[in-house]
């Protein structure tokens, strides 16, 4: 989100205070609402305090137009709905979650976080990113299971070569999604970073339940509940940020 933010406003909001609780608010609303009428709702208004040679001149009304609020909309929900959805699996199917740390510690070390410059080299992590999309993507278009053989299993090694139908989650031609490289890039570095730093359980011996809620970046119905445990080599990479 404050990526985004910083995009269009030039500024940061999420973890800034009642301001970026309430903009994550308004931007799950609008999800909701988008997939029940199908209209748009623009982003109505925020704050955001002006300065003026480094003194506050008040609080201001920052309005975000149909053009911003798509970006906004867009560009947050469904990145950490997909993070979301991608830990669910990996608590489901422990062993994919164990070859991702793997391929990770073996690639980027113990000695520091893995950058977005590292991603191009973690393939079974893209695997992973793709399968996930193809599983549950954001904008849950037309998804033929007969186009996939054992469709319902989470299987990542099915992207590790070039076979499988061509997938789209990210749109095609003209209306292709503009921003695909900054999602695959935020998805990277962010379900990788979680997974080089702890170690995750589920909560009990029940998988994760995997019921998909109301919205139109397809949700989960139940928040993610899970345990995680710091790495041994978490402390010292956490200590350099």
């Amino acid at each position: 989100m404050n990526v985004v933010m910083r995009m269009i406003a030039g500024k940061a909001y999420y973890g800034r205070g009642w301001r970026g609780r309430r903009l994550r608010e308004i931007v799950a609303e609008t999800m909701l609402l988008m997939a029940a009428s199908g209209l748009f709702a623009v982003v109505g208004g925020w704050w955001r305090r002006e300065t003026d040679g480094g003194a506050a001149s008040g609080e201001g009304w920052f309005y975000a137009g149909a053009c911003e609020g798509s970006l906004l909309i867009a560009g947050t929900d469904t990145s950490s709905g997909t993070m979301e959805w991608a830990l669910s699996l990996m608590l489901n199917n422990p062993h994919v979650l164990k070859k991702a740390q793997a391929e990770i510690d073996g690639h980027v070390g113990h000695a520091r976080l893995l950058d977005e410059s590292d991603l191009a080299d973690l393939r079974y992590l893209r695997s992973i990113i793709t399968e996930t999309l193809r599983m549950y993507p954001v904008a849950p278009l037309l998804n033929d299971p007969g186009c996939w053989e054992d469709a319902a299993e989470f299987r990542p090694e099915r992207f590790e070569g070039s076979g499988g139908c061509r997938k789209m989650p990210f749109g095609a031609g003209r209306r292709r999604c503009p921003g695909e490289a900054l999602a695959v890039r935020i998805l990277g570095f962010g379900l990788g970073a979680v997974v080089q730093c702890f170690d995750w359980e589920r909560e009990g011996e029940e998988l994760v339940d995997m019921g998909e809620g109301g919205g139109v970046s397809l949700p989960r119905a139940a928040a993610l509940m899970a345990y995680c445990r710091e790495r041994s080599v978490a402390a010292a990479l956490l200590s350099n940020i």
